[in-house]
């Protein structure tokens, strides 16, 4: 798993359809934070749960230099029989939803596998020893990530176009919705000025 931070708006008018088609965006996950968020401080010691951080505290003690080696073969974990239905469950809905969406439908290609892993680091951050996925971690992982799926797909919504006119278009849609959902002619005229008379 892999963490970058970018702006949004910088990130997606990089992106295409073909980005869509070849997985490049349905193996990522979007936060989106606020615009101005309010500053808040952040006590790691007293925030997170005591088990992550007596899991991170053994690495920080023994130092760098004599961590387990790499070679060493991964713990494989188990589900519970009601996290495995609810897996399949959750597969068969992407699948629907693949089928079914208008556009963005690609980016439930691997939300199923993505959600097996928030369900692994959600069981894993309550007990580092553990040795099997149980529902309450499986339904966690499921729902954040169709949380963060939908979210992805109405992102792609907003920018993803087929067509340069379909791309000027989305632009424009997009300035109406920052100022609110509504335009003046005359802010609407000032804010196509990117699209050609006939496309207005």
């Amino acid at each position: 798993m892999l963490l970058g931070a970018t702006t949004p708006d910088a990130l997606f008018e990089a992106v295409s359809e073909s980005n869509l088609q070849d997985g490049l965006i349905p193996r990522l996950d979007l936060w989106v934070g606020e615009d101005f968020p309010e500053p808040a401080g952040f006590n790691p010691r007293r925030q997170l749960p005591g088990t992550v951080l007596d899991f991170a505290g053994r690495y920080l003690d023994i130092g760098a230099d004599q961590l387990p080696p790499a070679e060493r073969p991964p713990r494989r974990l188990k589900y519970s029989n009601r996290a495995a239905n609810q897996f399949a469950e959750y597969q068969r809905y992407c699948t629907q939803m693949q089928q079914e969406a208008l556009a963005g439908g690609d980016v439930w290609t691997r939300s199923a596998r993505k959600a097996a892993t928030f369900a692994i680091l959600h069981a894993m951050s309550r007990n580092p020893d553990c040795k099997q996925i149980d529902d309450d971690a499986m339904h966690w992982g499921i729902e954040i990530q169709r949380h963060l799926t939908q979210h992805l797909a109405q992102y792609l919504g907003k920018w993803c176009a087929s067509t340069s006119f379909d791309r000027r278009q989305k632009q424009l849609l997009r300035k109406v919705g920052k100022n609110g959902g509504w335009m003046s002619a005359s802010q609407l005229t000032r804010s196509s000025q990117h699209m050609r008379p006939r496309e207005r």
